[in-house]
């Protein structure tokens, strides 16, 4: 299901929001933090509605299963779960449930195989079929990543991948920082509602939900 906004909210409507939730008046530091964050998740639904929706319908593949094929497509040799899941950037139980789909589906994609040094171990591999799936899937993918990023310059989109990059430097080792807050008003655009719901956004169990 695609989720869409008729338009972003203004910085005006976000102020808002936050000062009906907060009961006080927020730095512009804090406005601008909690403005990018909201922005960047409404970027991601976009980005998911245009290069995966059209993928989704039209093959079957989600993004989470999509991510996984990749990820042992780039690595070029098996690997043991707990390093997929590491690739991903989701818990081992998270990644142990993707697989266990994907293994039972008639499509064959995958394969279990166990380690030739470790009897304990397991090796999860693409088979001829999914790398045949796979490849035959990426030049319509680039397709579509490329319509998405059409609106930004070369300069620009170099300049976005500098600080996206930055954003996640602190990934492995942040810690979560949202707190609680009170329930919103129900005249707030569902937008933000959701954002502010939502939290600190994506996780393992999304992504899970996602495959």
């Amino acid at each position: 299901m695609e989720l869409q906004y008729a338009q972003p909210p203004s910085h005006e409507d976000i102020l808002r929001v936050i000062r009906r939730n907060l009961n006080t008046e927020p730095s512009c530091e804090k406005v601008s933090c909690i403005e990018m964050s909201f922005l960047l998740q409404m970027v991601d639904l976009e980005r998911r509605n245009m290069v995966f929706s059209n993928l989704t319908k039209s093959t079957g593949v989600t993004e989470g299963k999509f991510a996984l094929l990749m990820v042992l497509h780039d690595a070029g040799m098996p690997l043991p779960v707990g390093e997929l899941a590491a690739r991903l950037r989701v818990s081992t139980p998270t990644a142990s449930t993707m697989l266990q789909r994907m293994l039972v589906s008639p499509e064959k994609l995958i394969v279990k195989t166990p380690s030739a040094t470790d009897a304990r171990s397991t090796l999860i591999a693409l088979t001829d079929a999914g790398q045949k799936y796979l490849t035959d899937l990426l030049p319509g993918h680039f397709q579509r990543v490329e319509a998405f990023a059409s609106v930004l310059s070369p300069e620009e989109r170099l300049e976005l991948i500098g600080l996206l990059r930055k954003l996640l430097v602190r990934r492995s080792g942040r810690e979560r920082v949202c707190t609680s807050l009170p329930p919103t008003p129900p005249d707030v655009p569902f937008g933000i509602r959701r954002f502010l719901k939502l939290g600190c956004g994506f996780s393992g169990q999304a992504f899970d939900k996602r495959l």
